[in-house]
């Protein structure tokens, strides 16, 4: 139990840094932790925010020479990426696919990188493998980008940040093992 905690502070520390990075004070914000004596009261509040973050809306265009296109939602779990879109025809959006859903493995994710744009985002995930991305439409080489909405880009940028700090604890832990 000691080893989770540890392994839990470890992580909250690492957020901290990533969200206080900006505010370049992230020592004085761990020293007020420290010097309170609220280790516990950290980890309850940073850990589950992790875990609990909202789906983020994505788009991918141009599918078959633009006639169609992608929508769908990247859910960030525990150890995984969840992927869940459909396919409309570009044209209306009359004609949609199933709906499909993609269960990618941190195992799997070489690396997860968000970019802010002047009209959106877009989400890079790049895989071990050309299987990792080969049911997702205009993935190419193992490598995947999802386009980012406006409205929706400062959420994804906090999701995508805490995926990050998960995907390295996830892969520093399989190092451990």
């Amino acid at each position: 139990e000691v080893c989770s905690i540890t392994s839990q502070f470890s992580l909250c520390v690492r957020v901290l840094i990533s969200m206080n990075h900006k505010c370049g004070k992230p020592y004085k914000i761990f020293s007020l932790f420290f010097k309170k004596n609220l280790f516990c009261l950290l980890i309850l509040i940073s850990v589950p925010q992790i875990l609990q973050n909202k789906p983020i809306p994505f788009h991918i265009s141009n599918v078959n020479h633009g006639l169609a296109e992608v929508q769908g939602l990247i859910h960030i779990k525990k150890n995984h990426l969840i992927l869940e879109f459909e396919i409309k025809d570009a044209l209306g959006g009359f004609i949609k696919s199933d709906l499909k859903e993609i269960d990618i493995p941190f195992d799997e994710i070489e690396s997860l990188t968000y970019k802010k744009g002047l009209w959106g985002a877009s989400v890079k995930i790049e895989g071990n493998s050309m299987r990792t991305f080969e049911q997702i439409p205009e993935s190419e080489q193992g490598r995947c980008e999802l386009k980012i909405k406006r409205k929706d880009r400062n959420e994804a940028e906090k999701s995508i940040s805490s995926a990050r700090v998960a995907l390295s604890e996830y892969k520093l832990n399989k190092l451990e093992e």
